[in-house]
């Protein structure tokens, strides 16, 4: 099993979040990529290929949905933690029904990201083993 440090991609136009949130991402021991910008996430996420996505919900170039909706689109199955102000029941609703793994309201990243990264991470391994599990089950003795 790869013991690489877990690639986390960050997508937020403020420079000061994407600062805020590498640190505490950092402090996971997980490597962190940057974008500042939806076109440039989406081609991370094309180029890195990441483990989870963390993404501001509004852009000036578009919005977390739409990062949202490319996953789908491109069937890739890549948790995604969406951060917003905007944090009405609509939102939230609208977010997960595009596929995010959890919405968090900006005001309470710092509360928040690091219990929930850990648990997206935690999924990911037991994903992984399990897959790599059954790859050996299917090969011949």
């Amino acid at each position: 099993m790869n013991n690489a440090a877990p690639k986390i991609l960050l997508i937020d136009d403020s420079s000061w979040w994407l600062k805020r949130m590498r640190n505490l991402i950092q402090q996971l021991g997980c490597e962190v990529m940057t974008q500042n910008c939806m076109k440039g996430g989406i081609r991370a996420i094309d180029e890195r290929n990441p483990d989870c996505i963390v993404t501001d919900l509004l852009m000036p170039d578009g919005d977390g949905f739409g990062i949202l909706k490319t996953l789908s689109e491109k069937n890739k199955k890549i948790p995604v933690i969406v951060l917003t102000a905007d944090f009405q029941q609509e939102t939230i609703d609208l977010c997960k029904a595009l596929g995010a793994f959890e919405v968090i309201q900006k005001e309470y990243v710092k509360d928040h990201l690091a219990g929930i990264l850990k648990k997206v991470l935690t999924d990911l391994n037991t994903e992984k083993a399990e897959t790599s599990h059954e790859e050996e089950n299917k090969k011949p003795l």
